[in-house]
């Protein structure tokens, strides 16, 4: 929401909770070269490409986590977890 301009709502924190996860469980972030892109770049990588599979970083994890790690980060907000208890339940 904050780089199309919308207000934040919980699911603006769900998604960088999901990004807290894939750091935490890669060390390393979904997008790291993000730093070297402009705030419009940013707003236009963002909003239109998803995470990477945490499958191809770290197969030995389950890939329901995948999945999970997806839906928490999903470019639209409608289709993330509607709530923390839900994205933990599921994790």
């Amino acid at each position: 929401p904050h780089l199309a301009g919308q207000a934040s709502t919980p699911q603006t924190d769900l998604y960088s909770l999901g990004i807290i996860l894939f750091e935490s469980l890669t060390g390393t972030h979904p997008f790291p070269y993000l730093t070297e892109l402009s705030a419009t770049e940013i707003r236009a990588v963002r909003l239109i490409n998803r995470i990477p599979s945490l499958s191809n970083l770290r197969p030995d994890l389950p890939h329901a986590l995948d999945e999970v790690l997806q839906c928490a980060t999903a470019i639209n907000p409608d289709d993330r977890f509607r709530t923390a208890a839900q994205l933990a339940d599921a994790f």
